[in-house]
C-alpha cells in the first residue's frame, strides 16, 4: 500500500520533477524561475494531469504490488 501511495505521489509532480532533471543534467542552462512562470509548461502539465495521470494511477493501482 505504500509503495502506491508513493507512485502515486510520483506520477503527480512529475512535470516538476522532470524540468529540475533537466536543468541538472544541462548543468543550469536555463533559468528555473523562467520556465515555471512560462504559460506553456503549466499547459503541457495540465494536459499531463488530465489525460496521463490517470492512466498511469490505472496501472499503478491495477498491479499488485
Amino acid at each position: 500500500m505504500k509503495q502506491k501511495i508513493s507512485f502515486s505521489l510520483l506520477a503527480l509532480v512529475a512535470p516538476f520533477l522532470l524540468v529540475w532533471l533537466a536543468f541538472i543534467c544541462t548543468a543550469g542552462a536555463f533559468v528555473v524561475k523562467e520556465v515555471f512562470n512560462d504559460g506553456m509548461f503549466w499547459t503541457l502539465s495540465i494536459f499531463y494531469w488530465i489525460i496521463f495521470f490517470p492512466i498511469l494511477l490505472i496501472a499503478i493501482n491495477d498491479n499488485e504490488l
